[in-house]
């Protein structure tokens, strides 16, 4: 991964903002306004579990990005994270675990995740074609 640093401060920066979109999409959905309350409920365990976990098992690496299978990777660590994501949640703002919110709150954010995570590595391997195939690709 050339570049490395800004280009893993570019997928933490998208990563937050999936789990940002996805937990405001949420919060409009129900009607709830934005308060620090219900950012801190319904958006911030997301971020929070998945900075924690992901590193450990190379979100922002090379290997995240490149490879045959790069959303599906992230996806799995993803699977991880949101469990943690869930179970913080319950724990810290004394909420059940498992409710219909468990299967929405893990598959929403993951799907908001692999969009974004998608449309980078479309960018990223269109980025970084050698000149040659640049410049023949659109003749």
């Amino acid at each position: 991964m050339s570049g490395a640093p800004t280009q893993r401060a570019l997928l933490v920066a998208g990563d937050v903002a999936a789990f940002v979109a996805f937990g405001l999409l949420g919060l409009a959905s129900h009607e709830d306004a934005v308060s620090q309350t219900t950012f801190a409920r319904a958006i911030l365990p997301f971020p929070i579990a998945w900075l924690l976990i992901a590193p450990f098992f190379g979100a922002f690496s090379a290997r995240a990005t490149e490879g045959r299978y790069p959303v599906a990777n992230v996806l799995m660590i993803w699977a991880a994270a949101g469990v943690v994501a869930m179970g913080g949640r319950a724990l810290v703002f004394d909420r059940e675990l498992f409710t219909a919110f468990f299967a929405i709150g893990i598959t929403g954010a993951g799907l908001f995740l692999a969009g974004w995570r998608a449309m980078y590595n479309w960018w990223a391997t269109r980025s970084h074609r050698q000149p040659e195939e640049v410049r023949t690709h659109g003749k």
